[in-house]
């Protein structure tokens, strides 16, 4: 599972950063990485957190340990970080967002449906102003090694 925050402006930024020499762009790699990196580990205490039931909203309960242990920071391309769960632990997905009502044609089925427990939504939303922080200011200093160099 991985955020995704797409924008035409943020559309505009990687291709002016693409053209930036790569010994530049560090210090924004740096603020991405130590970002990802911040998030996972605040989604790996969310989901320690409690053991029993959980309610809808709330993190995840833990039974085995294996969602939190299984979130993973991985560098995308086009100046981006994502924080997701090995493919062992699929149902984080199904935790994170919910489920659709289950439906089966044997009357005494169960039904019903799993309510969202966001656990990485969580940790971005705590984490967002730290992060827009760290950036703007690896930013800021990408931009002005780049105006010492000419760019061609």
């Amino acid at each position: 599972m991985k955020i995704e925050i797409d924008d035409r402006e943020a559309r505009v930024v990687v291709a002016a950063l693409r053209r930036i020499p790569r010994a530049m762009t560090r210090p924004l790699w740096a603020a991405l990485r130590e970002s990802a990196r911040d998030v996972a580990a605040d989604t790996r205490r969310l989901l320690r957190g409690g053991r029993g039931t959980s309610r809808p909203g709330e993190a995840p309960a833990r039974r085995s340990g294996l969602l939190a242990r299984s979130i993973r920071t991985r560098r995308g391309r086009d100046f981006s970080y994502q924080v997701m769960t090995r493919p062992d632990a699929y149902y984080g997905r199904f935790l994170e967002t919910g489920t659709a009502e289950r439906m089966s044609r044997r009357p005494r089925a169960r039904r019903g449906r799993i309510e969202p427990r966001p656990f990485l939504t969580k940790a971005l939303e705590g984490r967002r102003d730290a992060i827009d922080t760290r950036i703007a200011q690896a930013m800021t200093r990408v931009i002005e090694d780049a105006g010492r160099v000419r760019l061609s």
